[in-house]
């Protein structure tokens, strides 16, 4: 699986922990299960959230670079 792949992986089961409110032991079944039932346009919002968090982020690092070369 690549980099990216997983990167929006650990994205959605940190969406699903923030509305889970069962037993810790079931959690891994019960997120895996969340994925596998998302339809395939609440997986393309969630992966619209996930794009956009990460350009933000890009464009912070950017801009945190250029500063710090600034100085």
């Amino acid at each position: 699986m690549s980099r990216i792949a997983k990167d929006f992986e650990s994205f959605l089961v940190e969406k699903h922990a923030e509305g889970y409110s069962g037993l810790d032991d079931s959690m891994p079944d019960a997120c895996s299960d969340w994925i596998a039932d998302l339809s395939l346009y609440e997986l393309i919002a969630y992966a619209d959230i996930y794009a956009t968090t990460k350009a933000m982020e890009a464009v912070q690092d950017i801009g945190n670079k250029i500063i710090g070369g600034m100085k």
